[in-house]
């Protein structure tokens, strides 16, 4: 049994603008229509603020009032609990959401995807990567740092090792191709995936 996605938002600064506390700015629009796909999507979203009491209140009534409805606010949710057979401190999502992560907020992919930076970390793990959108079956990309190559005569051959030094690697249907380079499209997709 397949069960839905968790997903863990914050509110000041990543669903609302942060504005001077307890008061808070306008939706932030591309997180609220994110949130909105989540519930749409059958998946839970747990809000997950520092907010307590009134302030706490005030932030669940301006999510209700908007069409935005948490699956728990701070807080695990009931089948977590069950799974721990307790009620763990840290808040269990599969995805974390908050203007405070490295980098800010990101929004991954719904559809399972993967943005390039992400691609290049799975790259580093030892993982085998590839973009849905490609054609041609057997195609992907990995991280290499020793390269065996002969020169145009076929009789010379050598292993360059790379000091330290990685290259990527374009593994296609007639053979490879050692330092691919990514175009502008592939740096700038949403649809890279992992290749078992």
């Amino acid at each position: 049994m397949k069960y839905p996605t968790i997903y863990s938002i914050d509110f000041d600064g990543t669903i609302v603008e942060a504005g001077k506390f307890p008061e808070f700015g306008k939706p932030i629009e591309k997180v609220v229509a994110y949130i909105r796909e989540i519930q749409n999507r059958g998946d839970d979203w747990i809000l997950n603020t520092n907010r307590d009491g009134e302030y706490l209140e005030m932030a669940v009534k301006w999510l209700e009032e908007n069409g935005l409805h948490p699956s728990s606010v701070n807080d695990n949710l009931p089948r977590m609990k069950d799974f721990f057979k307790r009620n763990p401190r840290k808040i269990f999502a599969n995805v974390m959401i908050d203007d405070l992560n490295a980098g800010g907020v990101y929004l991954p992919p719904l559809d399972g995807g993967m943005d390039f930076g992400s691609a290049i970390r799975a790259l580093k793990d030892g993982k085998k990567v590839a973009r849905q959108g490609w054609n041609g079956k057997n195609q992907y990309i990995t991280l290499g740092d020793e390269f065996t190559y002969k020169d145009s005569s076929g009789r010379h051959e050598a292993v360059h090792q790379t000091s330290g030094r990685k290259a990527l690697v374009f593994h296609g249907t007639i053979g490879e191709q050692v330092g691919w380079l990514a175009s502008q499209a592939d740096m700038l997709s949403e649809d890279w995936i992992i290749v078992e």
